[in-house]
Order: structure tokens, then C-alpha cells, then sequence
């Protein structure tokens, strides 16, 4: 195993519930994200989450400040929605 898998591993954390690498994904401690986060929590794009908006689909999400926010439990909602 060469140096960067194993840096690679020790940064790979897979939440059980949700099945996604934690340990990649930023938020707020009120489960806030920006676009980027959402869409490696989704495991998508966020050239897709983009897709989503522009067609009124996908996970709820709010524009403050000029910026879009996911939270936690609204992803969480939408895959439990989209099983």
C-alpha cells in the first residue's frame, strides 16, 4: 500500500445509516452544507444538484445570502423519499 492510499484510509469514514464517507463532507454543527457538500453526502455532482434546481426537483434547499444551503435532515428526507 503506497503512502497516498494510506492516507486515503485513514481519512475514509463510512457512516452506517447513510453510507456516506463522513470524513469528506462538511457542515455546520446545525447540519448546514453548501452545494459541493450536499452533493458528496448525495454522492452526485453538483453540477447535478444544479440540474435539480434549474428543474424543480431533488432535495430541499433555501438561497441566503446568495448562496444555497442543504441541510442534513432535508438530504436525509430526500434519500428516504428516493428509495
Amino acid at each position: 500500500m503506497g503512502k497516498k492510499d494510506h492516507q486515503r484510509e485513514k481519512h475514509f469514514e463510512i457512516d452506517p445509516e447513510t453510507h456516506v464517507d463522513v470524513a469528506r463532507v462538511r457542515m455546520t454543527p446545525a447540519g448546514e452544507m453548501d452545494s459541493a457538500n450536499a452533493a458528496k453526502y448525495l454522492d452526485r455532482t453538483p453540477q447535478t444538484l444544479a440540474h435539480w434546481r434549474v428543474a424543480q426537483r431533488g432535495p430541499k434547499y433555501v438561497k441566503r445570502d446568495g448562496r444555497i444551503i442543504y441541510t442534513k435532515p432535508w438530504l436525509d428526507a430526500y434519500r428516504a423519499a428516493a428509495k
